[in-house]
């Protein structure tokens, strides 16, 4: 996957969601939350602070759990979201759109993960489990 600055991905999540405030808004700290893994060693303890803050926001508040180190492509979209659960190893591409219910889990056998990876231009539906 190629790599964008947060800005950019932030910009092109922007353009895929128009009038989609919500998912928009998940998108986006989940983007702030991914860009603390590129974070300087002095900065850590801030960064520590905001993924807090993101986990129990978008958790709580927005029924979506999407791990903060999950890799999500570019012009990603999330339809209503409630429900949504995203695994830490998950690979998404780009133009993705999940929708509400929808778990990308993984399975784990002998202590290693194997979480799901999906390509670009996928559209998951409602409730699906991955």
């Amino acid at each position: 996957m190629k790599h964008m600055n947060t800005f950019n991905l932030i910009a092109s999540d922007y353009r895929a969601n128009p009038r989609n405030w919500k998912g928009f808004l998940i998108l986006v700290l989940y983007r702030l939350a991914h860009a603390n893994l590129y974070t300087p060693a002095i900065l850590k303890p801030l960064s520590v602070l905001y993924v807090v803050f993101y986990k129990l926001f978008t958790e709580i508040i927005l029924g979506t759990e999407i791990h903060w180190r999950a890799q999500i492509g570019h012009s990603a979209r999330i339809y209503h979201g409630y429900g949504l659960v995203v695994h830490f190893n998950s690979v998404i591409g780009n133009h993705v759109l999940l929708r509400h219910g929808v778990t990308i889990g993984e399975k784990e056998t002998d202590g290693v993960f194997f979480a799901p990876v999906l390509g670009n231009n996928v559209n998951v539906g409602a409730s699906a489990i991955i």
